[in-house]
């Protein structure tokens, strides 16, 4: 199951304190566990001497047996940190955290870590970034959130969070405020809604929220339009933008993995939605939102060919956005990639239960990656609805990636159904609706180059 994996990969999974097995070890702990007689048995290779075990094995591994060398790093590093000028301690806080990355990265080198650069275009997926974030609470004492990461966007924002977090070290951090209770939040009481089955009321609470915050109705109403973010480079063309999905957990570091694959052969970025940060306006209509994911897109394509790419709702808007541009400037992108889209307008008269598909995704949204908060739950709730069909049809060439396996843990039903969503070819991978976008990736990323290669590229060549 490892054997696909990177060498940074095996590296974060034995800092995890759960080394991977070799096949000898498994294969002789299958048979200790055949002659264990017991109902439930989960062999493992447990690190006594890694200094941080999952909470869940806590009560398990004696903690007498375990170095106690979380807490002595903390004051080491802690400890030179109150020694350093503070003039020059935001700079020793910097190389920590970009060193840290470093590692996290699998680079020997500090220095090939560009702090000015954004998390994603360095390498980053949502594991890379809840172990920094658990390096460095550990090393400093601190209660970074996961999401902290990807909010600050680079690592010498990070650092700079870092620093007024630490406040004077020797008093509490400047962030420590009032605590609030979690179900007194919109997201509490979003999330009791979902979990009394009362989701229809929950989305109403989001819509009227979202209601109270600015919108727009074209694009120029905007100061600034924003760009892809970078998240891998290489030669070949055509470039690959993907468009985020409107939901509260997705944004572009769900392509993170995708891309990791292509880094090297094709430059790969991704558009964040607007209205998800804090500040943001959202468009007030479907027409809006359409225009204003194909303008950004034209922002950020620098004239070269492109094809567009969207998970899930994000292969929908990615359509969209094709037909915008070629009825409206008479620009073609060189094709649209649907990863497991479903419809082209969510409506369960189409033969799927939609109400069950997004019941499914409240119950199961989960993500240390971003800071699950009111805007963007709002902004989720008022992006859905204008996901329905604009009546604007594309004529690029379209391909369809389907899954074969249903996510696991539910009773959703997704494979094996007609879908409403125009495609010249459909391939199917044997993976699930998130498991192609996470562990699974690379096949994928595979499905999408050789199709490129095979129909796309053969296009070019005759032209």
């Amino acid at each position: 199951m490892t054997a696909g994996l990177s060498e940074a990969a095996m590296d974060r999974i034995t800092r995890s304190g759960m080394p991977p097995l070799a096949a000898e070890q498994g294969l002789a702990l299958f048979d200790a566990a055949l002659a264990a007689n017991k109902n439930a048995v989960v062999p493992m290779h447990v690190n006594r001497n890694q200094q941080r075990v999952a909470p869940l094995l806590r009560d398990i591994v004696d903690a007498q047996t375990l170095p106690q060398q979380s807490q002595l790093t903390a004051v080491t590093v802690l400890d030179r940190l109150r020694a350093t000028d503070p003039d020059d301690r935001a700079d020793e806080i910097r190389g920590l955290v970009v060193g840290t990355c470093a590692a996290l990265l699998g680079h020997n080198d500090p220095s090939t870590v560009d702090p000015e650069k954004n998390f994603l275009e360095l390498g980053f997926d949502s594991l890379i970034a809840v172990e920094l974030r658990n390096q460095l609470n550990d090393m400093l004492g601190l209660k970074l959130p996961g999401s902290a990461v990807f909010d600050s966007g680079t690592p010498a924002a990070l650092a700079t969070r870092v620093d007024s977090e630490l406040g004077t070290i020797a008093g509490p951090a400047t962030s420590n405020g009032m605590t609030v209770n979690a179900n007194d939040t919109v997201f509490g009481l979003f999330m009791e809604s979902v979990t009394s089955g009362k989701v229809v009321e929950g989305l109403r609470m989001l819509k009227a929220v979202a209601n109270l915050r600015p919108m727009f109705d074209s694009p120029a109403e905007l100061e600034d339009l924003p760009s892809p973010v970078t998240l891998a480079e290489g030669p070949r063309l055509p470039k690959l933008v993907c468009i985020s999905a409107p939901g509260a957990t997705a944004g572009v570091h769900m392509y993170a993995r995708l891309a990791a694959h292509l880094r090297g052969r094709r430059h790969v970025s991704a558009l964040p939605l607007i209205g998800f940060g804090d500040g943001e306006a959202l468009p007030r209509t479907t027409e809006a939102a359409a225009r204003f994911v194909a303008e950004s897109i034209l922002n950020g394509t620098d004239g070269d060919p492109f094809v567009l790419v969207g998970h899930s709702s994000g292969g929908t808007l990615a359509y969209f956005a094709a037909a915008v541009l070629e009825q409206t400037w008479g620009i073609t992108p060189e094709a649209v990639i649907m990863l497991d889209t479903l419809s082209m307008n969510y409506n369960s008269s189409e033969g799927m239960d939609f109400d069950a598909v997004t019941t499914n995704y409240f119950n199961t949204m989960d993500s240390p990656a971003v800071n699950m908060n009111s805007t963007r739950l709002s902004a989720m709730a008022h992006w859905f609805p204008l996901i329905i069909d604009t009546g604007l049809h594309t004529t690029v060439p379209k391909l369809l990636i389907r899954c074969a396996n249903e996510v696991k843990g539910t009773d959703l039903v997704t494979t094996d159904q007609d879908v409403d969503v125009p495609a010249d070819e459909i391939r199917v991978v044997a993976t699930d609706h998130m498991a192609m976008v996470k562990e699974d990736a690379g096949v994928v990323a595979a499905v999408m180059e050789d199709w490129l290669s095979t129909r796309i590229e053969k296009l070019e060549g005759v032209r």
